[in-house]
């Protein structure tokens, strides 16, 4: 099983990386159930197009928990990667559920440059799933999910 979260490059930005964060046993017991979780918000909002709060909220409460708990360092990170969501949310570019979905990345990947990677990969595979579905919007949360996944691994 990989170590979860996985580290951050040495040395980045001069900040912790994630595995100092998150201790190693919440990483062992924790990594299965929240990429399940991950898996399922993907696959619902690629259905319907939607985050629906009774999923979102209970995980992102409880890595909220166990963050103010457990890594308080990762409080910040799931703030840093909710905001340009947040921003984007205001204008009408993204829906409430990406805010929050980005919020518990941010807090399971616990790296700013983690957590910007991610961003960068979720913008670009939503941009390619546009072209390829010729669209102009598709769900965001399947991707931003699957990038979460890949940098935890």
């Amino acid at each position: 099983m990989p170590a979860w979260p996985a580290p951050a490059p040495p040395g980045a930005l001069g900040l912790m990386t994630a595995v100092e964060i998150w201790p190693e046993t919440f990483s062992r017991i924790a990594f299965w159930p929240v990429v399940g979780w991950l898996v399922l918000l993907g696959w619902v909002d690629a259905r319907s197009g939607l985050l629906p709060n009774r999923l979102v909220l209970p995980g992102l409460a409880g890595l909220t928990v166990a963050a103010a708990a457990l890594a308080p360092t990762a409080l910040i990170s799931g703030a840093v990667a909710a905001a340009p969501y947040l921003l984007g949310f205001h204008r009408g570019l993204c829906g409430g559920g990406d805010v929050k979905l980005a919020a518990a990345c941010g807090l399971l990947l616990a790296d700013p440059l983690r957590i910007l990677l991610a961003g960068f990969l979720a913008a670009a595979g939503t941009l390619m799933l546009c072209a390829l579905a010729r669209r102009r919007s598709v769900p965001h949360g399947p991707v931003l999910a699957v990038a979460t996944i890949l940098l935890l691994l």
